[in-house]
């Protein structure tokens, strides 16, 4: 009840005043529309623009942010584009720095443009521009050049990455031929000093040092073979007279007419003058002339008489002798 009576009371006390209510309204609302209508127009302009972050920023990232987190983007994005240069850029495509009549007009025209332009995110890669002017038309200028300066600088940074990259796979490059060069010429140097000890296709995979010894192994060989031929050619030579008489008529015992002997003589110096005493078929040969020269004479030769046989003919040189010798002769000059 007693919420009831005060309401009724101030009900009576305001209809009582109510002409000064609504002269006071009017009052405020004719103030507020004048207000309101001197107020200057305000156009937004706005674009968003898909960028890889991570291609355009990532070099200007690079010793300048740890994380390249997207509130690290566009701090790094709004320096980048809203600098000094790239705000008189802007206000000179735009026709903007024609509201300027002197120098502090200008300061405060790029300090207010620098305020007005708004750069956000809405993803990693998805950005967003804006700017706020009392004329539509500058308003959507503003921000088409602020795209414009981004794409170039975008397409600025991309040339220079490449650029950039290209001196780098050309400084690795010249790096890698001169590493080349100079592993070459150390190898050069290796193999002539240490020649001897490597290994050579041309000959099977042997060192020249171990071709030389075996060369070496092979001459010793082949000397011991010389020596000792030159040591039989040299008995044989004593053992072999220098004169024979031309021819022999009759014959006093010892064998000296008989045809085998001398056949066998004959076969044993032509087996002395290639190999040695102690080769198989020289031993038969001596076995063979010593069993003729004590065997007796055929009935044929035996039925001469012996006595009364004598050397006729002159003395001539013994060419098997001869052939000892120039054997002997070439064995050692070997």
């Amino acid at each position: 009840m007693l919420i009831l009576g005060e309401i009724r009371r101030y009900a009576a006390a305001g209809w009582q005043h109510r002409w000064k209510a609504l002269i006071l309204a009017w009052v405020v609302c004719l103030a507020g529309w004048a207000v309101v209508q001197a107020l200057p127009n305000q156009y937004r302009a706005g674009t968003r623009i898909y960028a890889d972050a991570d291609a355009i920023l990532g070099q200007l990232l690079r010793d300048i942010a740890v994380d390249p987190a997207p509130a690290n983007q566009v701090d790094l994005l709004t320096r980048t584009l809203l600098s000094r240069p790239n705000l008189e850029r802007i206000a000179a495509r735009t026709g903007l720095d024609l509201r300027a009549s002197g120098a502090r007009a200008r300061e405060r025209l790029l300090e207010k443009l620098g305020r007005d332009i708004q750069i956000g995110t809405q993803s990693k890669n998805l950005f967003t521009f804006s700017y706020i002017d009392h004329d539509a038309r500058m308003a959507r200028d503003v921000v088409q050049a602020l795209l414009t300066l981004f794409m170039e600088q975008a397409t600025a940074n991309d040339r220079q990455q490449m650029e950039n990259a290209r001196n780098f796979v050309n400084q690795q490059i010249a790096a890698y031929e001169a590493q080349l060069r100079e592993a070459e010429q150390r190898r050069a140097e290796f193999r002539s000093r240490y020649l001897d000890l490597l290994p050579s296709d041309a000959a099977g995979g042997l060192t020249k040092l171990e071709q030389s010894r075996a060369k070496l192994q092979q001459l010793r060989g082949d000397l011991t073979d010389v020596v000792n031929r030159q040591e039989t050619l040299r008995k044989q030579l004593e053992q072999t007279p220098a004169m024979v008489a031309d021819q022999v008529i009759g014959g006093g015992g010892g064998g000296g007419g008989d045809p085998r002997i001398l056949e066998v003589e004959r076969q044993l110096s032509e087996l002395r003058l290639t190999y040695t005493d102690q080769y198989p078929a020289v031993v038969a040969a001596r076995r063979q002339l010593a069993e003729l020269r004590a065997s007796p004479l055929p009935a044929a030769t035996a039925g001469k008489p012996a006595t009364g046989g004598r050397v006729g003919g002159l003395q001539r040189p013994n060419p098997l002798h001869e052939q000892l010798r120039m054997r002997l002769l070439d064995t050692e000059a070997n």
